[in-house]
């Protein structure tokens, strides 16, 4: 009889895109002692190549960004990458009803202020909901 080795699955993945440096410092602050594996990217483009590669769990992009709105992206994401089953965040520090609400019917992606993606606490508890 053979002893069976435990299955090894992935750690569990988040991306997060952002053109604001401290909110991807906190972000890595935050997560630097947990098992998830974290990818910060303050580029557009260096992020749709790594989501070509590995779609995460979860994707958090800022909405307001210099090179394209987070919305833009999402939609360049979807026809050039495999999300998979990703589940998707677009997050601002504007009040959540500005954004556009064409967001949760046609890309089935949630809203997130950016106090949940900072603090420590609503950070861990988005993780821990949506990272399986």
């Amino acid at each position: 009889m053979s002893a069976s080795l435990p299955i090894q699955r992935p750690a569990p993945e988040l991306v997060l895109l952002d053109d604001d440096l401290l909110t991807l410092e906190i972000v890595s602050w935050n997560t630097r002692k947990t098992d998830y594996v974290v990818h910060l990217f303050h580029d557009t483009e260096q992020a749709l190549l790594h989501l070509q590669e590995t779609p995460p769990q979860l994707l958090i992009v800022d909405y307001y960004m210099p090179s394209m709105t987070g919305l833009q992206f999402l939609e360049k994401a979807r026809h050039s990458s495999f999300l998979g089953n990703s589940t998707i965040f677009l997050c601002s520090s504007v009040v959540q009803d500005q954004l556009p609400d064409q967001l949760s019917s046609s890309l089935d992606v949630g809203r997130l202020d950016k106090q949940s993606v900072c603090d420590r606490k609503l950070l861990t508890a988005l993780l821990e909901t949506h990272i399986h």
